[in-house]
């Protein structure tokens, strides 16, 4: 009996200081902007605040995206993206310099029939994916190819 009773306090003990799991969003319009300490110290600003803004763009919004800024492209091809900084923006396309391309592939490999078995076929099979990353410069994407952007820009206050 004070075995149950113990564990009974446990689990009361546990379910009280456990409640409060779920994150809160202090400040909801800010979604997307980080900043890096110190900025905000006892509610006084600092002067020496760094901000990164980080702002998504499709193909549509080219013309809108600041020069000099740290972008990564994701284009049509599903396993290829390009991060650079970009250099020039054109309704054309987009020209990043010191740019890397990413190449991600997927492969499956398998015991010819022991792969096949409905439940335990997941013993016998592999499934890898391959990140090839390389330096290419200086790149051109049309806009055609290209998916979606991810912009990010330091701001200095």
């Amino acid at each position: 009996m004070p075995r149950t009773i113990a564990l009974l306090w446990m689990t009361a003990a546990c379910l009280t200081g456990c409640q409060n799991t779920t994150p809160k969003v202090a400040n909801p319009e800010r979604i997307g902007v980080e900043t890096t300490s110190p900025t905000m110290i006892d509610g006084v600003k600092q002067s020496s605040a760094i901000t990164t803004v980080t702002q998504d763009y499709s193909s549509a919004q080219l013309a809108s995206m600041p020069v000099g800024g740290d972008c990564t492209v994701q284009t049509t091809d599903p396993g290829r993206s390009v991060h650079g900084t970009i250099a020039e923006v054109t309704a054309a396309g987009i020209v990043l310099a010191d740019a890397e391309e990413t190449i991600e592939a997927r492969s499956k490999t398998g015991v010819p029939v022991a792969s096949r078995i409905p439940s335990g076929g997941r013993l016998f099979r592999n499934t890898g994916v391959g990140r090839d990353v390389r330096p290419v410069g200086s790149v051109t994407i049309p806009a055609s190819e290209i998916a979606s952007a991810r912009v990010s820009q330091v701001v200095r206050q």
